[in-house]
């Protein structure tokens, strides 16, 4: 199987979980950012990633690092290879800086028909009007969804393993108020809140895939994504991370 995590950071929490997986019966490309960049953000955690994926070569020795950085560099692993393409809480970021189609039509491109993307993101409320660059970090499900269509996706299934109803998305900061990445120093008592924001987790799948027949997901996605009717395992950390 082979694996893309997007933007796997400086901690790299789900490389953690994917390389040893990975190591002996697949292949995982982290498409990281870009070692030219002038954001120091950028570069810091690339320097970092690198640093723990050396610091350990038994189980991070086969990771692949490769470039998303748009609009410009975009191949994140060689076209119609991956099995799987993951990110985690970025779909946000791309907003921000109006690359998220880009992004979206890259990952399209990197999976094998029949492949399937898994996104985790911050949710916003559904009644609320989406701001195009996502400024607070949160996204609504339906315009993931709309995302993801127009690359040539379709929706696979929900999981609301992530889902937390006593967000009331209305912070100071936007999710950056909440752990784990509280940025301010002083709140008032009603913004206080001791839980982590509202989270969607949705996967697609390569369109052609889905034509004529019932697509079941394989274990690898139960585990990964928090389907019910697969066991406990280490994968399932990814849930409450």
């Amino acid at each position: 199987m082979t694996v893309v995590e997007i933007w796997p950071g400086g901690k790299a929490w789900y490389t953690e979980i994917l390389a040893p997986y990975l190591k002996d019966q697949g292949l995982l490309y982290a498409a990281h950012f870009d070692a030219n960049s002038t954001v120091p953000y950028f570069s810091r955690n690339l320097d970092k990633f690198k640093h723990k994926l050396t610091a350990s070569p038994d189980i991070y020795g086969k990771v692949i690092i490769t470039t998303l950085q748009p609009p410009a560099l975009l191949e994140i692993a060689p076209e119609n290879s991956a099995d799987r393409v993951l990110t985690f809480r970025n779909v946000h970021n791309w907003m921000k800086s109006g690359q998220a189609e880009r992004v979206f039509n890259a990952m399209y491109r990197a999976l094998k028909a029949g492949g399937i993307l898994g996104i985790v993101e911050h949710r916003n409320a559904a009644q609320i009007h989406q701001d195009p660059k996502a400024l607070s970090g949160y996204v609504t499900e339906a315009y993931v969804i709309q995302l993801a269509e127009q690359a040539g996706f379709k929706l696979l299934a929900k999981s609301e393993i992530n889902a937390n109803p006593k967000d009331s998305h209305t912070h100071p900061n936007g999710v950056w108020s909440l752990p784990n990445s509280i940025r301010l120093s002083h709140y008032p008592p009603s913004v206080k809140s001791p839980h982590e924001c509202n989270r969607m987790r949705n996967h697609f799948t390569h369109f052609k895939s889905t034509l004529g027949r019932r697509f079941t997901p394989p274990p690898f996605v139960h585990r990964l994504f928090g389907f019910p009717n697969i066991g406990s395992t280490r994968s399932e950390l990814l849930m409450i991370s």
